[in-house]
C-alpha cells in the first residue's frame, strides 16, 4: 500500500514543519519558555533547528536512494 520512500518523505515534511515552527517561535513567543519541566532557552532552540535540519535532509536523502 505504501512505500517506505513515500513513508520517509512524509515524515521529513513532518520534521521540516517542526523545524520551520521553531525559527518561527521566538517571533510570537518570549524565550526562555517554560513549559512542565523542560525550559526553552534561545541556545536550546537553536539545537532543536539544527536537529530537525539534519533529520530533513537524512530522511529526504534516503528516500531518494529508495526504490519508486
Amino acid at each position: 500500500m505504501f512505500k517506505l520512500r513515500d513513508v520517509c518523505i512524509f515524515i521529513a515534511g513532518a520534521a521540516f514543519f517542526h523545524m520551520v515552527s521553531h525559527i518561527l517561535l521566538p517571533f510570537y513567543v518570549e524565550l526562555p519558555y517554560q513549559f512542565g519541566c523542560i525550559n526553552l532557552t534561545n541556545s536550546l532552540n537553536n539545537v532543536v533547528i539544527v536537529i530537525s535540519a539534519i533529520v530533513t535532509a537524512g530522511l529526504l536523502w534516503v528516500s531518494t536512494k529508495l526504490k519508486r
